[in-house]
């Protein structure tokens, strides 16, 4: 039984070639060991569970065992049994979340000087290093780069992007990944035919997929399970323990959406709850089966691989027949939306509930054809409600009928819209002065458009000028609203027909007669300036 109870140590792979996965770690590690080419320092990063701390602990015994065979170590000399066990003298696990001062990196690097008691390698294993403050990183950055030769570094972390770049370019950096699902079942079933444990194979694929590609976290599952299986892990166990819905229940949901049925929608998602599911995770796997819709309806030649299926492949092109790509398209939005917010309401319950019923009711609720997919649940006003999921709205009806509801809504404002007033408004808000000469201009409105007609001499200024066409442009939306506005140059003045309105003006013929006065030319006071 304390074997059972303790899975994850009592596995724990002691060799190279006993590793799940991380196969590009082994070849580079073992390489080195087989070479005598030990680097200085390593940098290990990846998510909890995939095998750092372990992988670094095998290291350390391949490079101090002296009954090596190639690159893997004996397991079976002293040196090898008191690593393994943990209290080696020469080989130092130390916690980075309480080792996070610079005093504690200070007397690691006093401690680091003495030459090694019975290895070959002082190994110093620092785990989550992400957690030493700045002060620690600067007090080990030079010991680091320049370590005395019998010592290695092998710094661990989940959270590489807080480690200081200068730590990590005096570093060979390994990135450990995830393990696939498949990685993960085989070491569950070796696990458990060892432990002389039946299984379904469901089970420990359910398993696996909450395990996350963690080798730890599945095997703590598998742990649970173990304790309470009475010698037989079954898929049916293995839903109940951790809360996982069964397939059938979730197409019982699919197809109560793809009907639109809101009340048989409500009644699946609270007998959901009522069983205590893993709310977070539900909505993954339910993501995922919208995602792959999506994929399966968009094109013929993609794959789904078994490991991202929740449901086989005929169910998929069922339930794809029921929906258009966009309406898939808009149902993963909403699910991707539902995943980031969950975590933070208050009640997950209440919004699962009206998550699902969104997706039930989308027809109801908005016209595909409306959805804004650049945020997520965010809608676009609607006109028209299409009768059915896969009735698209025609653009052009929803086109025509927004000018029309713009141009109705300018129709009852424009009536108080005047130039003149324009006028005035620049002169209240203090930057007339930044239009220079926008008296010379007037505007008229014509339907939905203001036209605004201008000497030439005045727009070419206008546009010479980026900063005081921006002023215009922001001062004529603000006064008269979103609307199209054009100029009109003004035409040029008939200098003949002035001259003889000015010969038959009788005003002008008083003037002549009263002063004895005689007119010598008349001239246009630009051709003046011209001459």
């Amino acid at each position: 039984m304390e074997k059972r109870r303790h899975l994850a140590t009592f596995y724990r792979p002691q060799r190279f070639c006993e590793l799940r996965g991380q196969e590009h770690v082994k070849r580079v590690l073992s390489q080195a060991v087989e070479k005598g080419n030990i680097g200085k320092a390593y940098l290990f990063s990846g998510t909890r569970g995939v095998g750092k701390t372990t992988v670094a602990r095998i290291f350390a015994k391949a490079i101090n065992c002296k009954n090596r065979k190639d690159f893997e170590p004996c397991n079976q000399c002293d040196l090898c049994k008191e690593i393994t066990q943990g209290y080696s003298l020469d080989v130092l696990e130390i916690d980075g979340a309480s080792h996070t001062g610079v005093d504690n990196v200070r007397k690691l690097i006093e401690d680091i000087s003495l030459v090694p008691l019975k290895c070959k390698y002082r190994v110093i294993i620092i785990d989550e290093v992400h957690m030493f403050s700045k002060a620690a990183f600067n007090a080990l950055l030079k010991t680091i780069e320049e370590p005395p030769p019998h010592v290695v570094f092998i710094l661990a972390t989940t959270e590489v992007n807080k480690i200081p770049p200068t730590i990590i370019s005096r570093c060979q950096h390994l990135v450990f990944k995830q393990l696939s699902k498949k990685e993960l079942v085989d070491h569950l079933k070796d696990i458990l035919t060892k432990e002389n444990i039946q299984f379904e194979e469901r089970a420990l694929s359910l398993i696996a997929e909450k395990g996350g590609g963690s080798v730890r976290d599945s095997l703590s599952v598998l742990s649970q399970l173990i304790n309470i299986s009475e010698g037989n892990i079954t898929e049916r166990l293995v839903r109940d323990i951790l809360g996982i819905v069964s397939t059938e229940v979730m197409l019982n949901l699919m197809n109560n959406i793809t009907q639109g049925d809101v009340p048989g929608v409500i009644n699946i998602v609270k007998d959901i709850l009522d069983q205590g599911i893993d709310i977070q995770y539900f909505l993954q796997q339910f993501t995922k089966i919208w995602r792959n819709l999506f994929l399966l309806k968009s094109s013929k030649d993609i794959v789904i691989s078994e490991e991202d299926r929740i449901f086989e492949i005929d169910v998929l092109k069922g339930l794809s027949q029921h929906f258009s790509l966009t309406h898939i398209h808009a149902a993963w939005q909403i699910l991707m939306d539902g995943l980031t917010k969950i975590e933070k309401t208050h009640d997950p319950a209440l919004f699962l509930e009206l998550l699902f019923i969104n997706l039930a009711n989308i027809k109801e609720l908005i016209p595909i054809s409306e959805y804004d997919f650049s945020k997520y649940h965010t809608y676009k006003k609607r006109y028209v409600s299409p009768k059915s999921l896969n009735e698209a709205v025609d653009k052009s009806v929803i086109e025509e009928m927004r000018r029309d509801k713009l141009t109705s809504q300018f129709k009852e404002k424009k009536k108080n819209f005047t130039w003149d007033g324009f006028v005035e408004f620049l002169k209240t808000k203090k930057i007339d002065k930044k239009i220079p000469y926008i008296g010379v201009c007037k505007g008229e409105m014509l339907e939905d458009k203001l036209v605004i007609t201008c000497p030439s001499y005045w727009l070419d200024r206008l546009n010479s000028s980026i900063t005081t066409k921006e002023i215009f442009e922001k001062s004529v939306k603000e006064y008269f609203g979103d609307i199209s506005y054009e100029f009109n140059i003004e035409k040029k003045k008939d200098y003949k027909t002035l001259k003889e309105k000015i010969l038959n003006d009788p005003r002008i013929d008083l003037l002549i007669k009263e002063f004895n006065a005689k007119i010598l030319d008349i001239t246009s006071k630009r051709e003046k300036n011209k001459r």
